[in-house]
């Protein structure tokens, strides 16, 4: 398995989708996310940016080093409270938050006054 078919996976699994689930929101054939996990294909700089856009990450996520955690059981993969942040920059903040720590976040959230777009 290459990097990023691992990396794929491990994204798939961490939203609690099938490959079937994921083919169909990217609007391709389940054979594809497949050959793309395992190794066997690798995708076009297209489908790369349709991957990219729903995970929500950055495109170089697929291929930088480092190690990727496989989840070994099911209750590994049992979907979390995720916040993603993006920064004008292009920066990504991604946490994950218990039940409590995300209804404090979204109680703080709420009490910020808008941003008016033309003072910015």
């Amino acid at each position: 398995m290459t990097y990023f078919g691992a990396r794929l996976r491990y994204l798939r699994k961490q939203d609690g989708l099938s490959q079937q689930q994921l083919a169909d929101a990217l609007g391709t054939a389940k054979s594809s996310i497949s050959m793309y996990e395992n190794g066997h294909r690798e995708p076009s700089f297209e489908v790369l940016e349709q991957l990219a856009d729903y995970f929500n990450v950055p495109m170089g996520t697929f291929f930088s080093d480092g190690h990727v955690p496989e989840p070994t059981s099911s209750a590994e993969i049992q979907p979390m409270n995720t916040i993603r942040i993006a920064g004008r920059n292009g920066s990504l903040v991604e946490r994950q938050l218990t039940d409590e720590q995300l209804a404090l976040f979204q109680s703080m959230l709420d009490q910020m006054k808008p941003i008016d777009d033309e003072n910015i």
